[in-house]
């Protein structure tokens, strides 16, 4: 017999009270700005927020990278040949969803490289050779967005002040911790690899520490609006995420209006 592994879920066939459960829930709701003038004045205050994007120069191994998977992407795009198949219920060209599947993981490390190249090190990725030797990320696998983050916190962001910097790899958010710490900031590291909980709630709650180093694990459902600056060490790859990972300072709560970076290294980044 096949086993299930959990217990069945009833199907809610229908809705009861949706009058009452509106009037009850229309003090929060965000649609009442279009007809609460209060409610309209403090959605206005809550979700504000500054933007800086700042350029750093690549390093010539992080230009080698960016120019290697253009060269392949281009060299795909010529090789594509339209033989359809069915895939997800839809007819798609076979040879076009290897390259989607294949521009995906360029993506990918270009983002990782444009972050330090010594990331590809880490990489599981069948594609890193075509893009660099093991020998060249050894010996020139640095990048400038960590002297970067030291410098804004430095320079730009009080003491007083909070700030939470997102990184999509964990590779990375360890390599930024350590040198937060290096440099004598009070810092947590919230990633799958450790106990993100217990970190997220001590630098809410606690004021020692000003700077919180996440990864994707404190995208969702989480608050940090003990934070008035975001740090962007890479750009997730939609707007969706983007705003996601924004919305966990800029929520109700907040007494600044946050100021949100992005650091970007790189044609491709750009």
């Amino acid at each position: 017999k096949k086993q299930v592994p959990f217990a069945p879920v009833p199907i809610i066939v229908g809705y009861k009270n949706i009058d009452t459960l509106k009037e009850l829930i229309s003090p929060f709701s965000i649609f009442e700005k279009k007809t609460n003038p209060k409610i309209a004045e403090q959605i206005g205050k809550v979700f504000k927020y500054e933007t800086k994007i700042l350029h750093i120069e690549p390093t010539e191994m992080q230009h080698k990278i960016n120019t290697r998977i253009i060269d392949n992407l281009d060299h795909l795009k010529g090789g594509i040949k339209f033989e359809y198949a069915w895939e997800n219920g839809e007819l798609i060209p076979e040879e076009l969803s290897e390259f989607r599947e294949r521009i995906l993981a360029y993506y990918t490390l270009a983002r990782m490289a444009s972050c330090s190249p010594s990331l590809l090190l880490y990489s599981s990725s069948e594609y890193v050779p075509e893009i660099a030797s093991r020998s060249e990320l050894e010996t020139d696998g640095k990048g400038g967005k960590i002297d970067e983050i030291l410098r804004i916190i430095n320079d730009e962001i009080p003491e007083n002040e909070k700030v939470v910097i997102f990184t999509s790899f964990s590779k990375f958010a360890e390599e930024i911790y350590k040198s937060l710490e290096k440099s004598g900031y009070r810092a947590v590291l919230a990633t799958g690899e450790n106990d993100y909980v217990k970190s997220l709630t001590e630098f809410q709650q606690n004021n020692d520490y000003q700077v919180l180093v996440m990864t994707n694990i404190g995208k969702y459902g989480v608050n940090l609006q003990s934070a008035s600056y975001l740090i962007f060490a890479d750009t997730p790859f939609t707007y969706s995420e983007i705003e996601q990972i924004i919305g966990r300072i800029v929520r109700i709560g907040q007494k600044f209006i946050p100021m949100i970076y992005f650091l970007i290294s790189g044609i491709i980044e750009e």
